[in-house]
């Protein structure tokens, strides 16, 4: 169960349903409740019956924007709908939208083993380009440049466990370092940290964050080491992995004993092959991309080069594969030159284009690369479901039934409603 990217006047969005059941027989119910249909209070809201054993739904639904922000602030709190799987009028299967703050933590004894090149992180493209203002109010340009609909600490609170960000440097003024998209200013980075380390206070998640492009301000290695000294200083006192070469051999588990949980790469020119912590894979995605393109833009820029089970017991693409898989507007602003807003009245936003893209992403990564899935970054990760399908293969991909939860998994043709 997903919920839209866009946001209308009064701050909803829409929610949707995507499925897999192999074992899906006709006359199977998929209904939405505002409560658990196990109990007596639960009012049913919308049903529909699958006419094949997988697809997606878009339902007349809407849920509140700020519920995500309601969330943050409880474990594993479910918001205002429970999705189930009926048959012969009984539930089989129940669901819900929920912030998952400690699911690393929570899944330690099964996951714990093993590397991170060998689990599932969800992560967050441009990560630091999110609304600034509720209700939303966003000029021309953040229309078209906004790539999150959540703050850091949000997201955090929601299962990204993998932050990019690309910084701007501007010496010149009081604040001198800001999460950008190309040369136009989006967030402070200290507010983002803020954000970072209040989460790493409350909870024992590992997170990696990513620093690439350097789209502003970086002209020679010096500027690079004054931002290297601006990380020691704004992290200092807390539980920040140094780089090394065993690093990415280590298991969660030995990460955990060491208290070191925040894991930060720098991807710029400068940085030696010795210290390339990630060795990441970026794909923008255009709205006007079918499916069947999407999934060969995936695996031809990556899987057709990694497809491959990772074995549990000897070292084998140790470190994490990346797999940026963005939405792009098919319209970029200039930032300098001072365009006018009608200008870009015939494109889309990234808003309206996660919205084609975000069911396809799910549909690809959970029926065709469950297996081999490592680090995956989205635009609106919100919109997608890569946490849950993330946190429910990790149980599966570590469990004693992994072979029979693969030979649950077989190639199908595309089907929308």
């Amino acid at each position: 169960m997903t919920h839209s990217a866009e946001i209308d006047r009064n701050l909803n969005r829409k929610i949707s349903i995507y499925w897999y059941n192999k074992n899906f027989i006709k006359g199977d119910v998929i209904a939405i409740y505002n409560n658990n249909p196990n109990r007596n209070n639960a009012t049913l809201l919308f049903t529909y019956k699958p006419k094949i054993y997988r697809g997606s739904v878009k339902t007349p639904l809407t849920i509140s924007f700020l519920n995500n922000y309601i969330a943050i602030s409880q474990l594993n709190f479910c918001l205002e709908y429970f999705a189930a799987w009926i048959r012969n009028d009984k539930p089989r299967k129940i669901i819900c939208l929920k912030s998952h703050r400690n699911w690393m933590y929570e899944m330690k004894n099964s996951i714990g083993p093993y590397r991170l090149s060998e689990i599932i992180l969800p992560g967050s493209y441009k990560s630091g380009s999110y609304i600034k203002n509720l209700p939303p109010r966003e000029s021309y340009v953040e229309k078209f440049t906004v790539t999150q609909n959540q703050d850091i600490y949000t997201q955090l609170v929601h299962g990204v466990r993998y932050i990019e960000i690309q910084p701007g440097y501007y010496p010149n003024d009081i604040i001198k370092y800001w999460s950008n998209e190309k040369c136009l200013k989006q967030i402070p980075l200290s507010r983002i940290f803020w954000d970072m380390k209040l989460f790493l206070q409350s909870t024992k998640e590992i997170i990696l964050l990513t620093f690439r492009n350097f789209p502003e301000g970086f002209k020679n290695k010096d500027d690079y080491d004054k931002f290297e000294t601006f990380l020691e200083e704004q992290f200092e006192g807390y539980p920040v992995m140094k780089n090394s070469a065993n690093l990415w051999n280590l298991t969660l588990n030995e990460i955990w004993k060491s208290n070191r949980r925040l894991i930060i790469n720098l991807d710029h020119v400068f940085e030696s092959e010795n210290h390339s912590l990630l060795k990441p894979r970026y794909e923008e995605l255009e709205n006007e991309k079918l499916i069947e393109v999407v999934r060969g833009v995936i695996y031809s820029e990556y899987y057709a080069k990694y497809n491959s089970v990772v074995p549990r017991d000897r070292v084998h693409f140790n470190v994490p594969r990346v797999v940026m898989a963005a939405v792009k507007s098919n319209y970029i602003p200039d930032c300098n030159t001072n365009t006018s807003e009608t200008n870009s009245t015939n494109y889309r936003t990234t808003r309206s284009s996660a919205d084609i893209i975000s069911p396809m992403l799910l549909e690809i990564y959970n029926e065709e690369y469950y297996d081999t899935a490592n680090v995956i970054a989205v635009n609106f990760v919100d919109a997608v479901g890569i946490v849950d399908f993330a946190i429910e293969w990790n149980r599966r991909r570590t469990s004693s039934c992994y072979s029979y939860y693969k030979s649950l998994m077989t190639p199908s043709s595309t089907y929308y409603v």
